[in-house]
């Protein structure tokens, strides 16, 4: 019983993600399009992509299974997704500064790491 509960949950889990990619995808391609700035539909779709993923992240697991080290891998995942969209945008309204953006990248993933380590069970 428990096995058909999990499987009803990813199974609705699936459905709400295949739904929000679809309608995060026309979202991201109408502001690039409202805009005049096209390609900003790939930053903005990361943005709204990486936002859902780290959502995600902060839903309760099947119990049983390691459930820090699947939350800590999409939460990097979805954090990475965002952040890479964000300095797509930044480096396009402020250009000439790429030295600066692999510099925040590179805080953002020892960021990242910290946390993963400094909150690991002992």
């Amino acid at each position: 019983m428990a096995n058909l509960a999990v499987s009803t949950r990813r199974r609705n889990l699936s459905g709400l993600t295949a739904g929000y990619v679809l309608i995060a995808l026309a979202v991201s391609i109408l502001i690039g399009y409202s805009i005049d700035k096209f390609w900003y539909a790939l930053p903005i779709f990361m943005i709204a992509l990486g936002a859902y993923v780290i959502f995600l992240g902060t839903l309760p697991r099947t119990p049983g299974r390691d459930v820090r080290s699947g939350m800590i891998y999409t939460l990097t995942w979805g954090g990475i997704m965002a952040v890479l969209g964000v300095l797509l945008i930044t480096n396009d309204l402020l250009p000439n500064n790429a030295i600066v953006l692999i510099a925040v990248f590179l805080i953002f993933l020892g960021a990242i790491a910290v946390v993963a380590f400094a909150t690991r069970p002992k």
